[in-house]
């Protein structure tokens, strides 16, 4: 199993075993404060992460779901 499919597990097993939390929000990673950071000649060291597609982001959702908890992509 890949390492990032073990991480998704991990976290819905422990979001899971929270008591009262039935739900959860996928919040995807956007790039919007790169030119925040442009502006006043500071470094954004997160150039190169990607932004999940819709794919990957509904795939995550299958997996925590799978914990029986309601996810919602998105905030």
């Amino acid at each position: 199993m890949p390492y990032r499919q073990l991480g998704i597990d991990k976290s819905g097993a422990f979001i899971s075993s929270l008591p009262g939390i039935r739900r959860a929000n996928i919040l995807p990673y956007h790039c919007t404060a790169a030119a925040k950071h442009k502006n006043p000649g500071l470094n954004f060291r997160t150039t190169e992460v990607v932004n999940p597609n819709r794919d990957f982001l509904v795939s995550i959702a299958g997996r925590l779901e799978k914990f029986g908890l309601q996810v919602k992509i998105g905030g």
